[in-house]
């Protein structure tokens, strides 16, 4: 009867492991079942941020005085790895006069927190003084003057030249052509504040008279030479 019992009490216990395995087995396939799907739910955000990031940057791809400069502009003549230090926090382009976050709370970094001028100005006025990694108010920072002397000294091609030749290249889909034998390379802030360059707009000398033709440097003298009698004709209307 003894024995009867035990190997009843037995088979239970091996019923009841079995069960208990079958479950644990239940929930971890469960558990890689719901992973997945958050993994797969996390890459497809990931995606679609990056896909509004690029549309975001297709409509609003220039290059300016004031704003952080085009990533993909100073990355014709520049390896990624030399640019890595210099992204703005906030836009994630190339910081336009760079400044650096100096708060208590961020001492511990190894590396400094970058972030454009202006980029940093308009996010303190939205956000109430509050630091743009969002983790405290009060924001202390300084011009960050080796970042800014770097990022002047880049060798870039002529930002004018980049923006005519990209609107081509968006159209036949393709990066060819923006970098050939007439592309004008400079270094960043001398190129753009100086009048040195062939393509920065400059208006007539007879404008106020009515000349209202769109010149540039490189072709500004030949146009005075070959409107002189059109330009004579306006002073004595």
């Amino acid at each position: 009867m003894s024995v009867v019992k035990k190997s009843k009490d037995l088979y239970a216990i091996i019923i009841w492991i079995l069960r208990s395995f079958d479950c644990l087995l239940f929930v971890t396939k469960k558990k890689r079942e719901d992973n997945k799907k958050k993994n797969k739910l996390m890459l497809l955000l990931r995606l679609e941020k990056e896909e509004d990031k690029k549309e975001k940057r297709k409509k609003t791809k220039k290059v300016s005085l004031d704003e952080c400069y085009n990533e993909e502009w100073v990355l014709l003549l520049n390896k990624r790895k030399k640019l890595k230090n210099f992204y703005c926090l906030l836009c994630e382009e190339i910081a336009n006069n760079a400044m650096e976050l100096i708060c208590n709370e961020h001492e511990d970094m190894k590396e400094g927190l970058v972030v454009g001028e202006q980029c940093l100005l308009k996010h303190l006025k939205d956000h109430n003084n509050q630091c743009p990694t969002k983790s405290h108010d009060g924001c202390n920072y300084v011009k960050g003057k080796t970042a800014r002397n770097c990022i002047d000294d880049l060798m870039v091609i002529c930002p004018r030249q980049f923006m005519s030749q990209l609107n081509v290249c968006q159209q036949d889909q393709t990066k060819e052509g923006i970098v050939n034998k007439e592309t004008q390379y400079c270094y960043v802030k001398e190129h753009l504040e100086g009048n040195s360059c062939s393509l920065q707009p400059v208006e007539c000398k007879f404008k106020e008279f009515g000349c209202n033709d769109v010149l540039f440097n490189y072709n500004f003298e030949q146009h005075m030479q070959e409107q002189m009698k059109e330009h004579l004709d306006l002073l004595f209307k």
